[in-house]
Parts: C-alpha cells; structure tokens; sequence
C-alpha cells in the first residue's frame, strides 16, 4: 500500500560491500515476508475476542477532529465484524460507537507525518475499510505497546481480506 512505501538509499565503498548489503538485505526482507505470511495464515475462528484500550482519533463527525480519547474497544475477529468502543471497561449500556468492517479492510503502521499520536502513545495503527456508504474511511488507533498493537492488527486482518 502507498501508506507503508518507504525508500531507503544506501552507499557502499565498493561493488563488493554493496553486493554484500544487497544480499543481506534480501535475506532480511525475504525471512520477514515468510513470517507475515504466516501470521496472515493463522485462521480468523483461531483468534479469540480482542478487548482493551486503545486511544482512537476523532473523526469528523466527533466534533473534536484531530484529538485523541482513550476508548475500551472489542473486536471478535470474523469476515464482517464489527468492532465496538465504549467510554468505560464495563461496556454497561450502548456502545459509545461501532466499526463495521465492509470488505475490504485493512490494518497497517502508517507513515509518522500521516498520523501524529500522541506523545505517550507512539504504536499508531490504521484501519482501513469501507463505509457504509462505500466511501473508504480510514480509522487511527494507538496501542499502550508494539505487542498490543500487533496484536490488534492481527485480529483486524481477520475480519477480511487485503486492501491495496
């Protein structure tokens, strides 16, 4: 996806250092594709129902653009979840709101000038879907962790297929 291109330019001192480099790298990239695929592998009933909390920006519809709650967040991951957020741990009455995943979806680290957490929250993530209207929303979210936010990730990718 655009969201996670990246360009890296590199320097070595001969052609030998950089053939070096070159097949280094390509290891690297290669043993972490394989491990992806495995993790995308792992069948979405194999997942258990995700819950904690996360800080979610608001949209424009919130009222406060831009600005970050702390939410408690649910996520049964399944084609066609939905994902529901409440103010408080209790989850006592109606969700404070709800994320539909309409395929596609998708979850992804975006780039640092894409999605500003804050400062004490630096493991931002995205979700990536359709709307109910077709339109693509995107949602930002941030983990306590990078575990946490693996973690959610994971169960987002479950809940339907890649989008580009």
């Amino acid at each position: 996806a655009e969201e996670d291109a990246a360009e890296l330019v590199l320097a070595a001192p001969s052609g030998l250092e950089r053939a070096k480099w070159a097949a280094t790298l390509a290891e690297a990239i290669a043993r972490v594709e394989q491990a992806m695929r495995r993790e995308a592998e792992v069948a979405p009933a194999a997942l258990p129902t995700v819950s904690g909390w996360l800080m979610k920006r608001g949209g424009r519809r919130s009222g406060t653009p831009k600005a970050w709650r702390k939410r408690w967040f649910v996520l049964t991951p399944r084609p066609g979840a939905t994902m529901d957020y409440h103010r408080a741990e209790s989850m006592t009455g109606k969700p404070r709101g709800a994320i539909t995943f309409y395929q596609p979806v998708n979850a992804y680290v975006p780039t640092e000038s894409a999605v500003k957490p804050p400062r004490t929250h630096a493991y931002a993530f995205c979700i990536k879907c359709l709307g109910e209207g077709g339109e693509n929303q995107t949602l930002a979210l941030s983990a306590e962790d990078e575990a946490e936010r693996r973690q959610w990730m994971r169960a987002v990718r479950a809940c339907g297929t890649s989008v580009s």
